[in-house]
């Protein structure tokens, strides 16, 4: 699953993340780059829903992922690697 034994003798930071775009990773990247420039490893951990969410959304697709969401039905998520 995760390597929990530190490559770095700085530690290790799980960034664990959600993006539909991609944006959030780089989001991400910039915020911790202090701490990878510190010798921190970062621990990669994308959520991956399947099937996954449109991007952009369209409006059926939208309204249809709707009732699920309010009723706190969850999407399944795939495993890490």
């Amino acid at each position: 699953m995760f390597n929990v034994t530190p490559k770095s003798r700085n530690g290790q930071v799980l960034a664990v993340y959600y993006s539909q775009s991609g944006q959030m990773r780089r989001i991400l990247e910039r915020v911790l780059a202090p701490l990878v420039a510190a010798g921190v490893e970062v621990v990669w951990a994308p959520i991956e829903p399947v099937p996954a969410y449109p991007f952009p959304w369209r409006v059926r697709e939208f309204f249809d992922a709707f009732p699920e969401s309010v009723a706190g039905i969850p999407r399944v998520l795939r495993a890490p690697a």
